[in-house]
């Protein structure tokens, strides 16, 4: 089954280009290549030196991102675990039902955070991001 759909994904590859001219393939190109140049730019902005975490609205507290380790805090519902290693900080577990805090993984730049909202565990690295907003 999965043969027969790769079959029809290369016949319509094949198709599409049967019927562009190399111009059209050039522009393609182009385009290609002008997109994935944004994505350095995206993704650098200047790099957190500590996270702040908030605690029920509180800072309960600041770790430099050059001291590696696994700290850990109790919230509402549990304990939440932290990792930091390497200038980047991730939740490594958290009593949240769907773990979305845990799946956001590492995080390095100035105006990242992640957000542990069953737990009430906030992680923000302080600073002005390089961009406004970003959607993915």
């Amino acid at each position: 089954m999965k043969r027969v759909a790769w079959n029809h994904k290369v016949a319509l590859l094949k198709a599409l280009l049967d019927h562009t001219s190399w111009g059209d393939r050039a522009l393609m190109l182009c385009v290609l290549v002008a997109s994935a140049g944004f994505i350095p730019w995206l993704q650098s902005g200047l790099p957190g030196a500590a996270a702040v975490i908030h605690l029920n609205n509180e800072v309960v507290a600041t770790l430099s991102l050059q001291r590696e380790g696994e700290f850990s805090w109790q919230g509402p519902l549990g304990e939440t675990v932290v990792q930091v290693k390497g200038g980047k900080i991730r939740v490594v577990r958290d009593p949240g039902p769907r773990q979305l805090c845990v799946l956001q993984g590492w995080i390095s730049r100035a105006g990242q955070a992640l957000v542990c909202l069953p737990n009430r565990v906030l992680i923000q690295i302080p600073g002005q991001p390089r961009y406004d907003s970003l959607v993915r």
